[in-house]
């Protein structure tokens, strides 16, 4: 599990170092040394020469990182530094650096003549930014504006050091000036707005060096992760020889319609799969392909083909053995439908774990009393509508949509799924990131699959923040290993199940 920082936590564990009695100075020539070691270490990979290097150094303690790396680097490579002078406000770590690779004679300055020859040039084997660290505010000056748009035409591997210049390391937000880096080495763990909005574009390779701080510190910081395949089995719990179906839950799925039988076929199908004991399914019409393994029962129909209110005593009968409930994968908008689903969620009992997905999002504004574990796994779209209900308004959900599926969790004291790119799992405490997945996903039914994962999990005892999180991964991850054999054109929802079984390992 890899902990993603925003700029404030990045800059408390800077703190905490400090505290904790490593002087600055060796945090700087720490983060120099791992940084220049990884630089060398890519550039030897891709068996690319490291003999003509541009350093771009900005006032601040990344810019000390940057000189110190000029230094190291020089003694193997041709090094230029561009950089402005020390001011009263640089710390005395980074005028220290500064002076040592004046003394090495590699400092040019910014608005020396020689910068306008320097620029000329086509290319150089690496150009390292930096500029500007996690802690820059948002933003660039024009001053830095016109360098990075001069620095912008030359050749050569892009490399930043912590966060590219101009990119916000909390929310992803770019300048439109803002370096882009084909490598990014960041301090002690990835920064979150790597992983939103511009930031990917910005960003290329996440490598990830230490600052000599103490084992475990992000872990105290951090409050977003992004997972693993090591996470995979970690968070599973282990099956014992002598356990029985009864032992990892009765999944029990409300859906389906005349039209969109196929849905609640497929979220049963994605729960038994990823683990489930039991999974049954309650519906108004029955997809002939539904898996042998799931318990169906064929409810009465509306005129629209959805499940009748005479349905209400099936369910509860269901409900007496069920432990997870999922709502929603091809129900329909049917009003009959939606009132008696709310009725019945009234009343289930407190601790039963619920996902409402699709047309089941649409019962959650009139519900009254809420499970302790209630998940809602909106797209975009619903997303809106769910804000709406709340009286906010949001004029670009995608690129807010980490802050608004936090602040709905909290607010409502509920688990969100919010399906974006990437996707983002929140209880409104701690949240994920799922960055992994493809556009191959955009297809009829991969929701209802994710939606039948994450009840398989959550029968397995797995707590609802990570079922939705590692859910998401799982469902992710098998459509990634798909379009590494197949175009993205041709995938559809049952590949994702059917590849579960080369993500789950042994």
């Amino acid at each position: 599990m890899v902990p993603l920082l925003t700029s404030a936590q990045a800059l408390a564990i800077d703190r905490r170092c400090v505290d904790e009695l490593i002087p600055s100075s060796v945090l700087m020539a720490t983060a120099a040394s791992n940084a220049t070691a990884e630089v060398r270490r890519c550039m030897a990979t891709s068996s690319a020469p490291l003999q003509r290097v541009l350093v771009l150094c900005g006032p601040g303690n990344n810019g000390g990182d940057g000189f110190a790396m000029a230094r190291l680097l020089s003694s193997s490579a041709d090094v230029v530094v561009l950089a402005d002078p020390p001011t009263p406000s640089t710390s005395a770590e980074a005028t220290s650096e500064y002076l040592a690779a004046t003394s090495l004679g590699i400092v040019t300055l910014w608005d020396s003549p020689d910068t306008v020859e320097l620029l000329r040039s086509d290319s150089f084997d690496v150009i390292i930014d930096a500029i500007l660290g996690t802690g820059a505010r948002p933003g660039l000056s024009d001053v830095w504006i016109q360098r990075l748009e001069r620095i912008r035409r030359l050749r050569g591997r892009r490399f930043s050091i912590d966060v590219a210049t101009g990119l916000d390391a909390t929310t992803g937000d770019a300048h439109p000036a803002a370096f882009r880096a084909h490598h990014t080495i960041t301090m002690v763990a990835p920064k979150l707005g790597m992983f939103l909005n511009d930031g990917p574009h910005h960003t290329g390779t996440i490598h990830i060096v230490g600052i000599g701080e103490r084992r475990g510190v992000t872990a105290e910081v951090a409050t977003a992760f992004h997972l693993e395949d090591s996470d995979i089995r970690t968070l599973l719990p282990a099956r014992a020889r002598t356990t029985s179906k009864f032992d990892y839950g009765r999944v029990l799925v409300l859906g389906g319609s005349r039209s969109m039988r196929g849905a609640a076929s497929l979220a049963a199908h994605a729960a038994i799969t990823s683990g489930a004991g039991i999974v049954e399914l309650v519906t108004s019409t029955l997809h002939p392909l539904t898996p042998r393994e799931v318990m169906t029962y064929v409810v009465p129909s509306t005129a629209d083909g959805t499940m009748a209110s005479s349905s209400r005593d099936v369910i509860v009968d269901r409900l007496k053995k069920a432990t997870v409930l999922v709502v929603g994968p091809g129900m329909g908008a049917n009003e009959e439908t939606l009132g008696m689903v709310t009725e019945v969620l009234e009343t289930v009992r407190p601790d039963l774990p619920v996902v409402l997905d699709a047309d089941g999002l649409r019962v959650f504004p009139q519900l009254t009393k809420r499970p302790k574990q209630l998940i809602l796994t909106p797209h975009l779209g619903e997303m809106r509508h769910l804000v709406h209900g709340s009286d906010k308004h949001h004029q670009d959900l995608q690129r807010r949509s980490f802050d608004i599926a936090n602040s709905f969790a909290k607010e409502y004291g509920v688990t969100v799924h919010l399906k974006s790119v990437p996707s983002v799992t929140t209880d409104g405490t701690a949240s994920f990131v799922t960055s992994n997945g493809n556009p191959g996903m955009a297809t009829a039914g991969s929701g209802d699959v994710l939606a039948g994962i994450i009840g398989g999990l959550l029968a397995q005892h797995v707590p609802a923040l990570q079922s939705a999180a590692l859910g998401a991964y799982l469902h992710a991850r098998s459509a990634d290993n798909y379009v590494q054999r197949y175009a993205p054109e041709t995938l559809i929802a049952s590949d994702i199940i059917d590849g579960l079984r080369n993500v789950i390992p042994r």
